[in-house]
């Protein structure tokens, strides 16, 4: 028993001094925060910056340059740095940039599924539930998705049901790839990819003015080639392999600062 006192004298102690620095506290007057004078914020163009959040993202979703921060839409888009730094060089690799998106090919057909509504036919002519559009014209063809990747500015994913905006409704969502445009200034560029199976693939571009602020021009091509990645056994000939070759011309004409005319033409 004697050595449980002095546990209970330690407790004593501690009362009175949990008292006291209550009492301390109280005697302390509300207004001295009050009184005293606070120096003032002052906001800088620096301050202003780091305070501004993210960055616009400028879409074309509903025919109108708007923010993709205030339509109604779900709406995913991925500038051409943004698929650059990503390593994204072909529609089947928007699905590791883009929520509920699914893509892959089948006999030269693109298989595009959004939020588990695609395609369920397998003929090389059938539309499927997700709409393709390039540079907002409607393509009907899954085939023409495949090679339209190229000299990307930038892509829009549209989940959820599409009206008839750009002229063809969809139940499951859109897809609308927009293509570089012209320059004021001569400019241009190329990539060469190599894989394995044998994959050899060249993408370029140039582009620059034919009338100075009067008539731009832009031409972009794309080509790859690619072994099978199986093999018929009884003709021993690849299976599946790819020989693609795709250019696209751009032709812009502005006759007047309010109206600007553009021509795409693809192959």
């Amino acid at each position: 028993m004697d050595k449980l006192w002095p546990r209970a004298a330690r407790i004593g102690l501690l009362l009175p001094a949990v008292v006291g620095t209550s009492a301390y506290a109280q005697t302390e007057p509300a207004s001295s925060a009050a009184s005293t004078p606070q120096p003032e914020a002052v906001s800088t163009p620096a301050a202003q910056d780091q305070g501004a959040g993210l960055q616009d993202i400028i879409v074309t979703a509903q025919k109108r340059s708007e923010s993709v921060q205030k339509i109604p839409l779900a709406v995913t888009a991925l500038s051409g740095n943004d698929l650059a730094k990503a390593g994204i060089n072909s529609i089947e690799g928007l699905q590791a940039a883009v929520p509920n998106l699914n893509l892959g090919q089948q006999l030269g057909v693109a298989r595009i599924s959004l939020r588990g509504i695609g395609l369920d036919n397998l003929s090389t002519g059938a539309e499927g539930s997700i709409a393709f559009h390039l540079n907002s014209a409607f393509i009907s063809r899954g085939a023409a998705a495949l090679s339209a990747f190229y000299d990307v500015d930038r892509v829009e994913v549209l989940r959820g049901p599409q009206g008839t905006l750009y002229g063809r409704n969809a139940t499951g969502g859109s897809i609308n790839l927009i293509t570089r445009q012209p320059t004021d200034t001569f400019s241009g560029y190329g990539d060469v990819t190599v894989g394995n199976y044998g994959r050899l693939a060249f993408d370029g571009a140039v582009s620059g003015p034919i009338v100075s602020d009067k008539v731009l021009a832009r031409i972009a091509f794309s080509t790859d080639d690619r072994n099978g990645y199986g093999r018929n056994i009884t003709t021993g000939t690849r299976i599946d392999d790819t020989n693609a070759r795709s250019i696209r011309g751009t032709l812009k004409l502005l006759p007047a600062d309010d109206l600007t005319i553009t021509l795409i033409a693809d192959y």
